[in-house]
Formats: C-alpha cells, sequence, structure tokens
C-alpha cells in the first residue's frame, strides 16, 4: 500500500475522533449505521462490531478441525488468534473482543493511530491490544501480528480476520487476499465491511464505454474524486471480488448489503458539500481536504445506487 495512504489517516486520525467520521468515545472512525432497533450514535458506531461478532460466533469452521463460535479456530484448547486488519486505534478489537473469546491483534498502516491505541486500555482496564505498523498486504506483518496475539512463534497463523473500510486501500485485490491467506489456517473466516462499486458503475467506467448518457461525465468524476480523495486503490465488484477469492484459496459464503443504513444528507453533509467545490478549485489537497471531498463524491455515487456498502465473509479454504 501507498505511503499516502499512510499521511491520509496520520493527517486525519485525530480529526476523525474529535468531530469527524468516528467517535472519541467508542474510538470508532468508521462508518454509523442507522439499522433498525439502533437509537444512539454510539450504537450505530458499533452496528458493524456486532455483526462482525456475530459472524464469527457463528462460522464453524471445519468439522474436523474447528469448534462453533470461534471463526473456526483449531482445537487446541487456546483462545482463536483473530486479527484486525485496519484496526484504527482500537476500536473494533475492545468492542468484538467483550463478545468473542479470542486473543486480538491489530494491523495500521498509521504509526499515529497505533500510537493512540496504545494509550487506549482494552476491556475490564487491561493492557493495550498489541498493534503492528505495517501493511496487511505483506504476509511477513500479518505474521507478527499473529505472534503479537499470542500465536507460535514458529508457525505463526491467523484463525479468523476482518477488514473494516481498510479493503479498499490495498494495492490490489488478489495481492492481498493471497497474503491473508498465506498466514490463515484453512476454515479461518475473514470479514470485509467496505464501500464497493456495483457491476454498473465498472461498465461506466470502463474507456469502452460510450453510452449515451446524461450524467456519465458526471458519475465518472464523482468516482474518480472519491478514488483519489480517499486513496481507494481497489475498486471491485461483489461479483469481481467473488472471483478474485476463488483464486486466492478463498470462498464467499455471504454477502450483507448494508447500504440502506448508511446515512446521508445530515447538515454537515450539506455544509461540506457546500465548501468541497470551491476547495477543489482553489487547489485545497490536505488530508482533510481529500476527506471532504472523497465524501461528497461518495455521497453522490451512494444516491445514485452504483456504489454499495458491503459486509462479506469469506472462507480460507484449501
Amino acid at each position: 500500500m501507498s505511503e499516502q495512504v499512510t499521511r491520509y489517516y496520520d493527517g486525519n486520525t485525530r480529526s476523525f475522533l474529535r468531530f469527524g467520521r468516528g467517535s472519541g468515545a467508542t474510538g470508532a472512525i468508521h462508518r454509523a449505521l442507522r439499522a433498525p432497533g439502533v437509537r444512539t450514535q454510539e450504537e450505530a458506531l458499533n452496528y458493524i462490531h456486532h455483526l462482525i461478532a456475530e459472524e464469527l460466533k457463528r462460522f464453524p469452521g471445519d468439522a474436523d478441525t474447528g469448534d462453533a463460535g470461534t471463526g473456526g479456530a483449531p482445537r487446541t484448547g487456546n483462545p482463536p488468534i483473530v486479527a484486525d486488519l485496519g484496526c484504527g486505534v482500537g476500536a473494533g478489537m475492545a468492542w468484538i473482543s467483550r463478545h468473542v473469546p479470542g486473543r486480538y491483534a491489530g494491523v495500521t498502516l498509521s504509526p499515529v493511530q497505533a500510537e493512540i491505541a496504545a494509550r487506549r486500555p482494552s476491556p475490564e482496564g487491561s493492557a493495550p491490544f498489541p498493534v503492528v505498523v505495517g501493511s496487511f498486504d505483506d504476509p511477513d506483518t500479518l505474521r507478527r501480528a499473529a505472534v503479537a496475539a499470542g500465536g507460535d512463534a514458529d508457525a505463526p497463523r491467523l484463525d479468523a480476520a476482518y477488514m473494516i473500510e481498510s479493503f479498499v486501500h490495498g494495492g490490489d485485490a488478489a495481492a492481498t487476499l493471497a497474503a491473508i491467506a498465506e498466514v490463515m489456517r484453512p476454515g479461518g473466516t475473514l470479514l470485509v465491511c467496505d464501500d464497493l462499486p456495483t457491476d454498473e458503475l465498472l461498465a461506466m467506467m470502463a474507456d469502452a464505454d460510450t453510452r449515451p448518457a446524461p450524467n456519465l461525465a458526471r458519475v465518472r468524476r464523482n468516482a474518480a474524486e472519491f478514488r483519489a480523495g480517499w486513496h481507494i486503490n481497489t475498486f471491485v465488484s461483489v461479483s469481481r471480488l467473488a472471483e478474485i477469492a476463488r483464486d486466492n484459496r478463498f470462498v464467499l459464503e455471504g454477502s450483507l448489503d448494508l447500504s440502506a443504513y448508511v446515512v446521508v444528507d445530515r447538515p454537515r453533509d450539506y455544509l461540506l458539500r457546500m465548501v468541497a467545490g470551491p476547495a477543489a478549485f482553489f487547489g485545497l489537497n490536505s488530508a482533510r481536504w481529500q476527506n471532504v471531498r472523497g465524501g461528497n463524491a461518495l455521497q453522490y455515487l451512494e444516491k445514485a445506487g452504483l456504489m454499495e456498502y458491503r459486509l462479506l465473509t469469506l472462507r480460507r479454504v484449501e
């Protein structure tokens, strides 16, 4: 992954926590989901954590090697090794570990995020979760995370991993999945939650697409702005990702569309929309302005039905 992604999160994390996409109380810096039954902002931020915890509980793994409720962890008597890939400041680990027993470690590209995570106590006031600074595209980084979580230093393996709004920052979907497959044991679980383009959007982005669409130029402009602003390197639809997964020892077991729960057109969104254009015109390109412009473009694509917010469940196979 690029150094630009590191600079983006080093430059934005503190503002995300203070008044941006997340909440300083929860430490979450991902999207809030207003699903049925969700009443507060804290519940909305933790909703994706809840879904991931439920998936980890239910996923049985191989009948010969795994116990239900451990994400397919082997019957060793030890809790499973679980990695949060793109962990931010550790909010996901703090919430999920209270509901799914395991030995957790995080991976982030951002030294700023790792520094903040090191100061955040894990549940019940115990020591902070270990966070490894590095790329999840690198199997050696994943092995270091497995060892940091308490795995076997001689043969580190992951039993489960999840990625919340981080998969798209990887340099290449195939490389990311290949790296994780190299370190994850067969039967393990990988959960990916992210903004993914529809097949229709990818067709509209293709150079060969010359269909007469009055909004084609606007769609392409917003897609490019979203990718540039949020440093989106992996831009694949669910159907394409399923194909890539099969080629890299994963099978797509489930795909949950959460798009209807993403909150758009809040008062602050209207304000940001008003300033996004002038910011681009005057060439403002700090990490914060990149986030504003990318988020504004994403909202346009979401409302047009061309981007989906999905939770994917993948299983590591032989």
